[in-house]
């Protein structure tokens, strides 16, 4: 099982592919131990819980198994370490927009924010500037925000993840409207539709959570 294998059919939209292969993970591997293995199926079903926009399942997921990555040493692997932070960051910052007393969910995810931003890695700084672009938006804080999510973009951009810059593309352009959120919805549809996304929501909210309900700029 692999982030690639588990993203194909999510991207078809189909759920129940995505859990028959986590299943069909589980029964082939021990419970015994934990190792990079039981990390991969963890990172399925993260990935299933955001596209079903269930992120208090991720968040009470990566609570319950802390101490196990801590005791097997996994997060001393720097790409677990990121996707981790960025896991956990991620749901905080949707668990947010679900409450009327946000600011602790916040809190979290701008602290995970500031953790990944000194992993020391382009990956790693532009999952940051993304977790505290929704943050900012999330404060109020619009124009802040949108300079973030800009250059998250375009950090993007640079590192060729094209599904994100353009998951992040379809909500800048849901947040600043007229004409340029016009051209950046247009930009975003036509990556996500050469890469054969059914939903391009649902995809775009497993890659950014949080992000569902942005702010308009006035």
């Amino acid at each position: 099982l692999s982030y690639t294998t588990l993203f194909a059919p999510l991207a078809a939209d189909n759920v129940e592919e995505a859990r028959a292969q986590l299943e069909e993970a589980r029964k082939g591997w021990t419970s015994q131990g934990y190792y990079v293995q039981t990390h991969a199926i963890h990172v399925g079903q993260i990935l299933v819980d955001f596209y079903l926009d269930r992120p208090q399942a991720v968040w009470d997921l990566l609570n319950e198994q802390r101490w196990h990555y801590r005791w097997a040493a996994l997060m001393h692997i720097q790409i677990i370490r990121t996707f981790l932070l960025h896991a956990r960051g991620s749901a905080a910052l949707a668990l947010a927009a679900r409450t009327a007393s946000p600011a602790s969910w916040l809190r979290s995810a701008a602290k995970d924010a500031a953790r990944l931003e000194r992993e020391g890695t382009a990956w790693a700084s532009t999952l940051g500037r993304l977790l505290l672009a929704g943050v900012t938006l999330r404060q109020g804080k619009i124009e802040t925000g949108v300079g973030a999510l800009t250059k998250a973009i375009e950090q993007f951009d640079t590192l060729g993840t094209q599904l994100y810059a353009a998951a992040a593309r379809r909500r800048l352009g849901d947040i600043v409207g007229g004409d340029r959120g016009r051209k950046l919805q247009q930009q975003s549809n036509q990556c996500i539709a050469a890469q054969q996304v059914r939903d391009p929501e649902r995809l775009t909210g497993m890659l950014m959570p949080g992000f569902s309900q942005p702010t308009v700029l006035p």
